[in-house]
């Protein structure tokens, strides 16, 4: 999730509070003051003097200083977490601070670089969410420095700290983490949502005071045996879904993983080529885009999105866009180039191109218009965005993805992504055979007639069977499966009399149906929109109406390297 910084007459800094002049850092009773940590006292006590002194006091803090350990390190292993999936929007996991083990639910969010938990007497909901309590933990050390953060409904804000943090099977000593305790900025969405949280997996050019990432951290110290983290994504709530910190995991892609290079060193930003919709190229020109796991969608400039739109003919409102799901056959795949990287040579005549199809883009609603099933196209166009996308969750569940952060070979890497269960949409006019719906409803894997042979123990036929025991020459169909029949029938002609989601009849009456609706679909968003918004909408739920990322991009790449900001034609 990116975020939008604080800025001061057009320029990027970092809002320094003062520190009062007795400010000291401060250790649980029972915690002996390490010489490390007499440092820390030092250091945090003059940041209000030098904004240095306070990223110094920072890097003290996670203990830099030390060479990375090398992956022949005898503590270095792959770290694989699971991942649990909340309505397709958000992926968090499991991770304990502090050494009292409390549990937070953090989403891991490649598109951020800080760790934050809500904290116990800060405003967020005891009862919805769990909160950091430093007295519970006898490695806690306040930095007394002020953590603020703005996303795009609000600020986030609270205090630096630093304690311990297990993140699967490793544990870190010395992570500096931010305490809040004002989270108004995120809304009623928050109590709404299972996260509590963010594990920030960027890099630490974008984070407040500088803060080395995680992944980052875990590096250095020799925990794992490389710079790299890979994301699976499930389709399915139910499934885990899975990061590995340090390596991958073949189990879960298709094939070789091909690279991309960064073209900066802040965000996990790429150069994105092309983009294809039946041999035609929706981009004017190379654009830039951000591997985000924190955005539930993909983002995008908004004539680019809306040239898109119109192309699949949906109907948007307020930036939500939909198609009756039964339309899905029509719809065209959505070719994504990008250059090819092989080692540390870049292949300027081949290209990586990722696919999304229908399945990929498109989320069952679970509303109806007219008596079509809608779908939301997880697609969603920006208009402060110019040559700006962010590719989120809808784009890395269809690819297993893999950050590099080698220093100096920075690099994103994907591969098919296998998943066990389809995460395909379907058309409930679409509906299974009336026997089928009888077997079902039956709880049985067999047909009527192998049923009845069961039953009888007879090796005769349903008419047969019929015939001999009501002794008639012709036969009757079973009351359940007439019943079923019954009920499928308006269902069965409406799917044999329309063709790929078009109305039977004239072109003036398909036209006319269509923009029925059409109508339809535009009045149940338009009256979604102004009400309470439903769980089933992840495009309203939550993470990218929190943010605004472009503005932040395009300003730090100007302030920061105007080289990054440029795309190489």
């Amino acid at each position: 999730m990116a975020k939008s910084d604080q800025h001061k007459e057009g320029h990027f800094a970092l809002k320094i509070h003062r520190v009062p002049s007795h400010a000291r850092v401060l250790w649980n009773a029972g915690f002996a003051p390490a010489p490390y940590l007499q440092k820390i006292t030092f250091l945090c006590r003059a940041a209000h003097e030098d904004p240095v002194k306070q990223e110094h006091c920072i890097a003290n803090a996670q203990g830099e200083g030390t060479p990375p350990f090398s992956s022949s390190h005898p503590d270095a292993q792959i770290d694989e977490v699971p991942m649990k999936d909340f309505l397709d929007a958000e992926y968090y996991a499991q991770v304990q601070v502090g050494s009292s083990k409390q549990t937070f639910n953090l989403i891991l969010d490649t598109g951020s670089a800080n760790v934050w938990v809500p904290a116990k007497g800060g405003n967020a909901d005891p009862l919805k969410h769990t909160l950091y309590d430093n007295t519970l933990s006898s490695s806690y050390v306040s930095l007394l420095m002020p953590f603020n953060i703005m996303y795009g409904s609000g600020p986030v804000s609270g205090k630096m700290a630093s304690d311990t943090m297990t993140v699967g099977s490793v544990t870190l000593k010395r992570v500096v983490f931010a305490e809040v305790f004002n989270i108004s900025g995120l809304g009623a969405l928050y109590n709404s949502v299972v996260m509590d949280g963010i594990v920030g997996l960027g890099f630490a050019a974008i984070s407040e005071g500088g803060v080395k990432p995680v992944w980052q951290q875990m590096y250095d110290e020799g925990l794992i045996p490389e710079p790299k983290l890979s994301f699976w994504m499930s389709s399915k709530e139910e499934d885990n879904s899975e990061v590995v910190f340090g390596g991958t995991n073949s189990k879960h892609h298709d094939g070789p993983i091909r690279f991309t290079p960064l073209i900066s060193e802040s965000y996990w930003l790429v150069k994105m080529t092309q983009m294809l919709i039946d041999d035609e190229d929706m981009l004017t020109r190379p654009q830039r885009a951000i591997v985000d796991s924190g955005t539930s969608i993909i983002l995008g400039p908004l004539p680019i999105v809306t040239k898109i739109m119109e192309r699949m003919r949906a109907v948007c409102n307020h930036g939500l866009c939909a198609v009756p799901c039964s339309r899905k056959a029509d719809l065209p795949d959505i070719h994504f180039r990008f250059p090819v990287l092989e080692g540390e040579v870049l292949l300027e005549d081949q290209r990586l191109q990722l696919t999304l199809t229908p399945d990929d883009y498109l989320m069952d609603s679970g509303q109806e218009a007219m008596g079509q099933r809608i779908c939301f196209i997880e697609m969603r166009g920006d208009p402060i965005a110019s040559d700006m996308w962010i590719l989120g969750d809808t784009f890395m569940r269809a690819y297993y993805t893999v950050f590099d952060g080698t220093r100096g070979s920075e690099r994103v890497g994907f591969a098919k992504a296998v998943h066990t269960t389809s995460n395909s949409t379907t058309d409930p006019t679409s509906s299974p055979d009336p026997a089928e719906a009888l077997q079902k409803e039956e709880g049985k894997g067999t047909t009527d007639k192998e049923a009845l042979q069961k039953e009888e123990g007879k090796g005769t036929t349903d008419k047969e069977a019929l015939q001999k025991e009501e002794g008639k020459g012709t036969t009757d169909k079973k009351p359940e499966r007439k019943a079923a029949e019954e009920k499928e029938t308006p269902r069965r002609i409406r799917r044999e009399t329309t063709e790929k989601g078009k109305p039977p009849g004239s072109a003036e009456e398909q036209a006319e149906a269509l923009e029925r609706t059409e109508k339809s679909v535009s009045e149940k968003l338009r009256n979604d929109r102004e009400g309470e918004p439903g769980r089933e909408y992840k495009s309203q739920f939550p993470w990218h109406q929190l943010q605004q990322p472009y503005r932040e991009v395009a300003r730090k790449g100007k302030e920061k390297s105007q080289d990054d900001a440029n795309i190489p034609e």
